[in-house]
């Protein structure tokens, strides 16, 4: 019954090249092109595990060889954030120190 229906919904939804191709084949083909779209899209992995439900072991090890590249960006938001410099409005900032975990530092929740 599923399958039914969803080779009707499958050939309603595509164009006939498309219905013809391996696109969304099955509707875990949605899914997983969704995940692999959010990873590449440098969305939070712990956002998207949750919203898959999955744990951020199992996303990754599932969708991480679809993602390719990406090494100048990563490279840039790890320079930028080593100069204190922001990309797209989320810049590391000392504005809430006290909120973070304990590092031990002098000064910090007490430490000497």
């Amino acid at each position: 019954m599923y399958q039914s229906a969803w080779r009707r919904a499958h050939k309603a939804a595509l164009s006939p090249a498309e219905h013809a191709s391996a696109v969304a084949r099955r509707p875990y083909d949605l899914r997983h092109a969704n995940a692999s779209m959010l990873i590449a899209a440098g969305v939070d992995p712990a956002g998207i595990a949750r919203r898959l439900g999955h744990s951020i072991r199992t996303l990754l090890s599932t969708y991480a060889h679809w993602i390719k590249g990406g090494e100048e960006a990563a490279n840039a938001k790890i320079e930028a954030a080593l100069s204190g410099e922001t990309i797209n409005g989320s810049g590391l900032t000392c504005e809430d120190e006290n909120d973070g975990p304990l590092t031990g530092q002098p000064g910090q929740h007490g430490a000497a």
